[in-house]
């Protein structure tokens, strides 16, 4: 009787190892991970325009900020630009493929971390000036005035360090062609750290001649350290999020044609235009938008 089930069980063991192998051995044979890419970029973005009195409230203990004397400064126009660089750690996960006729597009996910540097930047400057002397040549020519002139600047940055996670998912258009492009939807969620404000303020004194016409027809700038002053202060700030939507698009070059290692070796563009929220704790939660771009470098595995 034991030999006669042990007979009967034996087929039926390996039948059942051999339909479990047949059936997960085909999942093994395309690897999760099909590329890795390296992408360092640059940000441009329009910056919340942070006033002195933001600015008070980043750095509250700050002596420049409490002078009076910088109450009248005025802010630069060009004063609101923010950007910064960064660097993407990215893998590409198992993608599908569709053929069109002589068209081949490729879709899958991208992940990995990303880092950036921000900088929100304000400036204010006032120049003034005062006549010391007045001049005029020894056969009667026309009249020099001496003016001893002041420029006061005084540059504030908020600066930040951004660590996140990066996820989009691409489309790739003929990705096995030496050319290709590409494009998709992204996001990057994380933390903003090593938050802090810089302040730094300069003054210099110079005297220049001066035309009755306003006119400048020459100076005396003097590297006298009694002429000039600097002073800087630093004030660590909170730690904070931000969240970023964009839309990746970009062309890639796949090196080479016959060697294996170059034919899997790919450089390529991408721009990423964006939406991004940002939160400064000491002021408040601010969105904006700008563009994201980068040459990067893609290594694939499939």
């Amino acid at each position: 009787m034991k030999r006669l089930l042990f007979a009967f069980l034996l087929p039926a063991f390996c039948f059942g190892n051999e339909a479990f192998a047949q059936e997960t051995l085909p999942a093994t044979n395309s690897p999760m991970i099909t590329g890795f890419t390296l992408i360092p970029s640059t940000t441009v973005e329009n910056s919340p325009k942070l006033s002195l009195g933001d600015f008070n409230t980043l750095f509250p203990n700050s002596m420049l900020l409490s002078n009076p004397t910088l109450k009248g400064l005025d802010q630069n126009s060009n004063s609101l630009y923010s950007g910064g660089g960064g660097l993407g750690l990215l893998v590409s996960l198992k993608t599908k493929e569709k053929t069109y006729g002589n068209t081949t597009i490729s879709s899958g996910f991208r992940i990995g971390v990303n880092y950036q540097s921000r900088a929100l930047s304000n400036s204010y400057f006032k120049t003034s000036s005062g006549v010391i002397d007045t001049l005029r040549s020894a056969n009667g020519g026309e009249q020099v005035y001496l003016d001893t002139v002041n420029s006061q600047n005084l540059s504030l940055t908020h600066r930040s360090e951004m660590i996140g996670l990066d996820v989009s998912y691409l489309y790739r258009i003929n990705p096995s062609a030496r050319w290709s492009f590409f494009g998709g939807l992204g996001t990057q969620v994380g933390a903003s750290i090593n938050n802090r404000t810089d302040i730094y303020y300069s003054s210099y004194r110079y005297r220049e001649y001066r035309k009755d016409d306003g006119s400048i027809v020459g100076g005396e700038f003097s590297n006298d350290r009694n002429n000039s002053t600097s002073v800087s202060e630093t004030n660590r700030n909170s730690s904070g999020f931000y969240a970023m939507v964009y839309v990746p698009l970009g062309v890639n070059f796949r090196i080479g044609k016959t060697s294996e290692f170059w034919k899997r070796t790919n450089l390529f563009y991408e721009m990423r235009p964006m939406l991004n929220i940002t939160s400064i704790p000491e002021l408040g939660t601010f969105a904006g938008i700008g563009i994201q771009h980068g040459l990067g470098l893609r290594i694939t595995v499939q």
